[in-house]
């Protein structure tokens, strides 16, 4: 029978459209914002046009086979590019953004989405689909599946598909996630690899721009040196240079491969691969496989009763794939097949011509001969017999159960050669069978035969099987669960208990045990050993005893344990702290409770199980907060009572980030001695300070920790008029806080070095101060002096002296109020100019 192929025609007058050597040399990149980084020029002189002219260049393409490229916002009827959009524009759903002129006007068409795939969500469920906007793995493969289905319906038209950008500044889940959507989109979609999708359109390039800037050394998400700025994932200059060359490349180098499609050329014969040449006893539904032809859109199939394949009896023009299933055999025939290749330019020759012949016909249903149906008395150990098969068969399959579906089987024998098999040791007393048989030969199987049923005989009860408590096992309870394998045609069972293996005196006996387990209602002795067994009965008569197993009775439970550290009131401990307790005597392990109260009713830790007297702590508890904890030991036994319960605080949290006060974010003419001042933090034990000339903090200029202060002045000169970075952390027990906002200044002339000045004996005193303090200074030449106050923001209060003082020692008596000068109680700096160096005195004033 022939198989007909409605798309057949179709599928030619495709075909035809297309000649050898088709170009795909016109297109269009469409994009929004991200996308014309990348067209360029981007701050640098890269851009994708001048990349496309070096391709053409050294592709040697000119004229009418050269590729041009043009790029234009789409779509542009609202902000809105994500993938969910590009489905519907693809759906032609909407009007406002109707992509059709530009396939229409276009050769090959590049689609870019401007959202960002690290802002992916999780993994997702199909539940997803229902709202399309939900950026999750599972919905966004759910819309390139849709998109790329329908750009195959475009297939005079080459696509390349990006796959999202990455950014600078997303969280690490959200950054794995988008990997592994991109990873997916280039590695298993794109090479026919999804189950849901198998084959992907030859028409199709996925262009994987994620991975063009992130990789594994930065978790997945986009290079900081690719980003426009830490805040901003928008690709810089140094993305372009990289992803452009590589856009361009990557895409001409696809469509160039793409044009091959159209050059029958480029195919070579298909080669079969089975079944192989001359096989025999081949089933009538065959899958005849060939080796996949590159550059093939399909193949067409022939199988044939001769050689010259005038008498066809299956045939396909259209497959897709590189294998077929023959449906309209017939037994123990010959057959020829051969293949051909397709692709959208023409059409291979014929490949070699194979032959196999098929199977024999499967055999006929078997007759049952014995046991015959209803038959009652049938011994235990019996023989099946049934009459052969017509046509024959090569062996036999037979199944016994207990009920009439056969879906509890006691006997299922498969290749049995004879039309007769002896069944021993399957078969109980007392109980009806049901039986059948069914054939095979080379060709297939029969029919199973209709069961049939019989009876057995009645007999004495098979002898039990000890199975709980194991031999010689130890810690077994003191009211122990007994259990024994259920012995064939048993009604009831016999237990005995004893401190003998004579079983003289029972410490425990029961004969009227219905089930194969018991629990003892006797209490045995602690740390004792027993023996025990047991025999089946019905009303024909007793099994054998069984084996005799012992086994001992568990010690008695353990005493409360003694608690060491943390100890009660125990403070500063670790947030991950390692519990110690006393040995308890007759312990076999330990249950550890650690809570947020006293109560135990909100617990961190619940009974874990330790084998030793020290647990070191896995979860990190909440710094500053107050546990309790508490142990119990256990054995087999029982458990002991809770040890009494201690509490203890854990070290106090870090601090957190300072305020920056001066210099101030943005300030110029900064001292090159600057004076760093912050806000105090409370808890705060010491600060860390840093000054830096990027605001990275890689190198740094200052990196001063041990301030037990709210301020510090540079002792190393920095450079002049040179843009700075500085930052402050609080440091406790607890660790280390987290940084302060970074501010920038910028400085202004060089100052001289402070340690110059200290040289010349400068001293202040008091300070604190309340109204007034003095200032001694000792000059070795006339020199002007210039004395300033400043408050704790950098603001100018007032000027002290700005004239010439001479040789010798001064010392200054300083009533600010006398200067105009308003105070309230705080810090000041008194910052004194002598020549050209500068010295800055912090002061306290009090009232």
């Amino acid at each position: 029978m022939k198989k007909v192929t409605i798309v057949v025609f179709l599928i030619l007058m495709y075909c035809s459209a297309f000649s050898a050597g088709e170009h795909f040399r016109k297109g269009i990149f469409l994009h929004q914002a991200v996308g014309l980084n990348i067209w360029g020029p981007n701050e640098i002189s890269t851009t994708v046009p001048d990349e496309a002219a070096s391709y053409n260049s050294s592709h040697a393409l000119s004229g009418v086979d050269s590729f041009k490229i043009t790029e234009g916002t789409f779509p542009a009827d609202e902000p809105n590019n994500e993938w969910y959009r590009w489905k519907e524009i693809f759906d032609n759903s909407r009007p406002s953004a109707d992509i059709r002129p530009y396939i229409q006007d276009n050769e090959f068409v590049m689609i870019m989405t401007d959202y960002y795939s690290s802002q992916m969500t999780g993994w997702g469920s199909p539940a997803d689909t229902l709202d399309p906007t939900i950026k999750s793995i599972y919905n966004y493969k759910w819309l390139w599946r849709k998109i790329i289905n329908n750009m195959s319906f475009y297939s005079n038209t080459f696509f390349i598909i990006w796959t999202n950008s990455p950014m600078v500044n997303c969280t690490d889940s959200q950054a794995i996630y988008s990997h592994y959507f991109c990873k997916w989109a280039k590695d298993t979609l794109a090479t026919g690899k999804d189950p849901l999708m198998s084959r992907f359109p030859f028409n199709v390039f996925v262009f994987d721009f994620f991975h063009k800037l992130t990789d594994a050394s930065s978790n997945w998400k986009m290079k900081s040196y690719f980003a426009t700025s830490m805040s901003n994932s928008m690709p810089n200059d140094s993305a372009t240079n990289i992803v452009a060359p590589q856009l361009v490349n990557e895409s001409f180098n696809a469509i160039l491969n793409f044009e091959k499609y159209f050059d029958p050329g480029m195919l070579t014969l298909p080669l079969l691969v089975s079944p192989v040449d001359t096989a025999k006893n081949i089933i009538t539904n065959i899958t005849l496989k060939w080796r996949k032809i590159p550059f093939a859109t399909r193949y067409k199939v022939q199988i044939a009763l001769d050689s010259d394949f005038t008498t066809l009896v299956e045939y396909e023009n259209n497959e897709l794939d590189t294998f077929y299933v023959a449906r309209y055999l017939y037994y123990l025939t010959k057959y020829y097949w051969r293949v051909k290749a397709y692709n959208y330019g023409g059409e291979s020759n014929w490949s070699t011509v194979r032959k196999f012949t098929t199977t024999l016909a499967p055999p006929g249903l078997p007759a049952l001969l014995q046991p015959s149906d209803k038959q009652t008395h049938v011994s235990l150990n019996t023989y099946f017999i049934w009459n052969p098969s017509a046509p024959a068969a090569d062996y036999y399959r037979l199944q016994i159960s207990l009920n009439n579906n056969f879906s509890t089987l006691i006997l299922d024998s498969n290749h049995i050669s004879a039309t007769s098999v002896i069944v021993m040791g399957k078969l109980d007393s007392s109980k009806t069978y049901y039986w059948r048989v069914k054939a095979y030969n080379l060709g297939g199987e029969s029919n199973w035969t209709d069961y049939w049923t019989f009876y057995t005989v009645t007999a004495t009860p098979s002898q039990p099987v000890l199975v709980l408590p194991q031999d010689n096992a130890i810690d077994v309870d003191l009211l122990p669960l007994l259990k024994w394998t259920k012995s064939a045609r048993a009604e009831n069972y016999i237990l005995q208990v004893s401190e003998s293996n004579s079983f003289q005196v029972l410490a425990f006996a029961d004969s009227s045990i219905t089930d194969t387990t018991i629990t003892l209602t006797t209490e045995l002795i602690y740390d004792s050993p027993y023996y025990w067994r047991v025999r089946a009965a019905n009303n024909t008569g007793l099994s054998n005893w069984s084996t005799v197993r012992t086994f001992r009775t568990v010690k008695n439970k353990p005493e409360a344990p003694i608690l060491v550290y943390p100890s009660n009131g125990e403070k500063n401990v670790p947030i991950k702290p390692e519990f110690v307790w006393n040995v308890s005597s007759r312990a076999d392990r330990y249950y550890l409770q650690v809570a947020r109260d006293a109560s135990f009713s909100d617990n961190i830790y619940d009974n874990i199980v330790v084998e030793d007297t020290t647990y070191q702590g896995v979860v990190e508890l909440q710094k500053q907060s107050v546990y309790w904890w508490r142990v119990k030991a256990s054995n087999s036994a029982g458990e002991s009572d809770w040890s009494s319960s201690s509490s203890f605080t854990v070290l106090p949290l870090p601090p957190s980030p300072p305020n920056l006060i001066t210099p101030a974010d943005g300030d110029t003419a900064v001292s090159t001695y600057p004076v760093l001042v912050w806000h105090q933090v409370p808890g705060a034990d010491t600060y860390r300070v840093q000054i830096a000339k990027e605001f990275q903090f890689q190198t740094f200029l200052l990196n001063k920790d041990g301030i037990i202060d709210t301020s510090y002045i540079m002792t190393n000169s920095l450079q002049g008029y040179s843009s700075y970075y500085w930052r402050v952390k609080g440091i406790n027990t607890g660790g280390e806080g987290t940084w302060s906002n970074y501010r920038m200044f910028t400085t202004g002339e060089v100052t001289s070095v402070e340690e110059s000045i200290t040289a010349k004996s400068i001293f202040i005193a008091p300070n604190p101060f309340s109204y007034a303090f003095s200032l001694n200074f000792t000059l070795s030449a006339s020199q002007i002096v210039k004395i300033s106050i400043y408050d704790i923001s950098g603001n100018k209060l007032g000027t002290i002296a700005d004239n010439v003082f001479g040789k010798g020692e001064h010392n200054l008596i300083i009533y600010p109020k006398k200067y105009g000068i308003a105070m309230n109680d705080g810090i000041l700096f008194c910052r004194i100019t002598i020549g050209s160096m500068t010295k800055t005195v912090k002061l306290i004033h009090i009232q």
